[in-house]
């Protein structure tokens, strides 16, 4: 699958004139029509480029009409708008601080209207980034294959992109389905829809990162970490969360987040805290 992937990523960047190098497996080149170079490199989904400024955001414009998701990007300077793999970026340098915003509203309207017209219905507006599961015995709807059942992983793939990079809310409701496709029913179905309702909803919202230069002398590393209690009613497996934060006076900085389920079923909430 693998050779498969590089032989469609070959095809489609060849397409828009940004050929790969000769030797490499995961270095192309650009040229522009007055000669100026860019070389991009490829990592999976991920893609970065050097070279001369005009040629690679003329190259990452080109990649952006064979991509699911823009991966187009800009010289980042103070007050202007960034699009880097689908994520705006938004860099204010003012006399107090530096601010940087990040959300990803056109990724999120683009995959809310593409799971609207896989269900042939409008997302509901949901306050809550998830529900919770009926149990097996409560809904006899649960055991009948879901209308996603073959569509789920990329949906959720498509959703925990915005987890891991704009919405956190999103991160625990998303680990907690993905652990479901291959028993997939119709409750996953509503539990999905309910989490791309939320998203819908909040679609603008992102991460802003701010750091006060009065505060660089005395920033201080935070870590916060939190479980709930048997919260997978299938498994009865707890999940654990943890963020941590660059923190000062007044400055905030997310440097990284995470949830997922614990490796071993846990017997009590104090148990689950230590895991």
């Amino acid at each position: 699958s693998g050779f498969l992937y590089e032989q469609h990523r070959d095809a489609c960047f060849a397409s828009v004139g940004v050929k790969r190098i000769k030797g490499s497996k995961s270095l192309y080149i650009y040229k522009t029509a007055d000669g100026k170079v860019a070389i991009v490199g490829v990592f999976v989904d991920d893609h970065i480029g050097c070279g001369h400024k005009n040629a690679v955001a003329e190259a990452f414009d080109r990649l952006g009409t064979v991509c699911t998701y823009k991966p187009a990007t800009t010289d980042l300077a103070s007050g202007s708008w960034g699009l880097i793999l689908g994520v705006h970026v938004h860099l204010h340098v003012g006399p107090e601080c530096v601010l940087i915003d990040m959300h990803q509203s056109e990724y999120a309207k683009h995959w809310t209207q593409k799971i609207e017209q896989a269900s042939g219905m409008t997302l509901r507006a949901c306050t809550t980034p998830g529900t919770a599961p009926y149990k097996p015995t409560e809904k006899q709807s649960v055991q009948t294959p879901g209308e996603f059942q073959n569509t789920a992983r990329m949906f959720i793939g498509a959703s925990l992109h915005a987890a891991r990079f704009t919405q956190p809310k999103l991160l625990q409701p998303v680990v907690s389905l993905s652990r479901r496709v291959t028993a997939w029913g119709r409750d996953e179905d509503r539990r999905l829809l309910h989490t791309y309702g939320f998203w819908k909803q909040h679609a603008d919202e992102g991460i802003r990162l701010t750091v006060y230069y009065s505060d660089i002398g005395g920033l201080q590393l935070d870590m916060y970490v939190d479980s709930d209690y048997a919260s997978c009613i299938f498994s009865m497996k707890s999940m654990t969360g943890c963020c941590a934060m660059l923190r000062g006076a007044r400055t905030k900085v997310l440097l990284d987040y995470a949830s997922r389920s614990q490796a071993s079923t846990s017997k009590s909430s104090g148990e689950a805290e230590t895991v």
